[in-house]
Protein backbone atom coordinates (compact mmCIF):
# COMPACT_ATOMS: atom_id res chain seq x y z
CA UNK A 1 0.00 0.00 0.00
CA UNK A 2 1.36 3.40 -0.91
CA UNK A 3 1.22 5.96 1.86
CA UNK A 4 0.05 9.38 0.37
CA UNK A 5 0.27 11.43 3.71
CA UNK A 6 0.91 11.18 7.15
CA UNK A 7 1.73 13.71 10.02
CA UNK A 8 5.46 13.91 11.07
CA UNK A 9 6.05 13.42 14.40
CA UNK A 10 10.11 14.15 14.20
CA UNK A 11 9.59 17.52 15.44
CA UNK A 12 6.65 17.33 17.72
CA UNK A 13 7.31 18.67 21.38
CA UNK A 14 4.69 20.10 24.05
CA UNK A 15 5.61 22.45 26.74
CA UNK A 16 4.34 22.37 30.05
CA UNK A 17 4.90 23.65 33.68
CA UNK A 18 4.83 21.11 37.14
CA UNK A 19 2.33 21.68 39.17
CA UNK A 20 4.65 20.31 42.27
CA UNK A 21 8.04 22.51 41.60
CA UNK A 22 7.07 24.76 38.82
CA UNK A 23 9.93 23.72 36.72
CA UNK A 24 9.15 24.36 32.71
CA UNK A 25 9.83 21.30 30.97
CA UNK A 26 9.87 20.45 27.30
CA UNK A 27 7.90 17.27 26.88
CA UNK A 28 9.00 15.01 23.51
CA UNK A 29 7.62 12.09 22.31
CA UNK A 30 9.66 9.93 23.86
CA UNK A 31 9.18 10.93 27.50
CA UNK A 32 5.43 9.78 26.73
CA UNK A 33 3.60 7.03 28.42
CA UNK A 34 -0.17 6.00 28.13
CA UNK A 35 -2.80 3.67 30.29
CA UNK A 36 -6.09 2.99 30.48
CA UNK A 37 -8.41 4.92 32.59
CA UNK A 38 -11.19 2.80 33.36
CA UNK A 39 -14.67 4.96 34.06
CA UNK A 40 -15.80 5.35 37.70
CA UNK A 41 -19.45 4.85 37.12
CA UNK A 42 -21.70 2.19 35.35
CA UNK A 43 -21.87 3.12 31.68
CA UNK A 44 -18.91 5.28 31.61
CA UNK A 45 -16.42 4.50 29.01
CA UNK A 46 -12.51 3.77 29.02
CA UNK A 47 -10.35 6.55 28.06
CA UNK A 48 -6.49 6.90 27.52
CA UNK A 49 -4.32 8.80 29.76
CA UNK A 50 -1.06 10.27 28.59
CA UNK A 51 1.72 11.29 31.03
CA UNK A 52 5.02 11.63 31.86
CA UNK A 53 7.06 13.02 35.00
CA UNK A 54 9.01 15.19 36.46
CA UNK A 55 12.24 15.48 35.94
CA UNK A 56 13.39 17.75 38.81
CA UNK A 57 10.21 17.02 41.49
CA UNK A 58 9.28 13.29 39.70
CA UNK A 59 5.83 14.45 39.91
CA UNK A 60 3.46 13.09 37.36
CA UNK A 61 2.97 15.41 34.22
CA UNK A 62 -0.54 14.61 32.47
CA UNK A 63 -0.62 15.83 28.84
CA UNK A 64 -3.72 16.22 27.11
CA UNK A 65 -4.74 14.21 24.32
CA UNK A 66 -5.95 16.71 21.84
CA UNK A 67 -2.36 17.98 22.18
CA UNK A 68 -0.64 15.02 21.17
CA UNK A 69 -0.95 13.80 17.49
CA UNK A 70 -3.18 10.93 16.73
CA UNK A 71 -0.62 8.71 14.50
CA UNK A 72 1.82 9.21 18.09
CA UNK A 73 -0.75 8.58 19.91
CA UNK A 74 -0.98 5.03 18.37
CA UNK A 75 2.65 4.73 18.24
CA UNK A 76 3.28 5.36 22.27
CA UNK A 77 0.27 3.12 22.69
CA UNK A 78 1.78 0.11 20.78
CA UNK A 79 5.40 0.77 22.22
CA UNK A 80 7.13 1.98 19.70
CA UNK A 81 9.99 3.74 21.98
CA UNK A 82 12.78 1.91 22.48
CA UNK A 83 15.42 3.48 24.97
CA UNK A 84 14.20 6.87 24.38
CA UNK A 85 14.10 6.51 20.49
CA UNK A 86 11.55 5.63 17.88
CA UNK A 87 11.70 1.87 16.34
Amino acid sequence: MKILQTVDISTWNHEIVCIRCDSRLQIDPEDLMSEIQRGDRPGEGDSRLYYTYCPVCDGQLIVPEKEIPKVLQVKIQDNFFDRGRLK
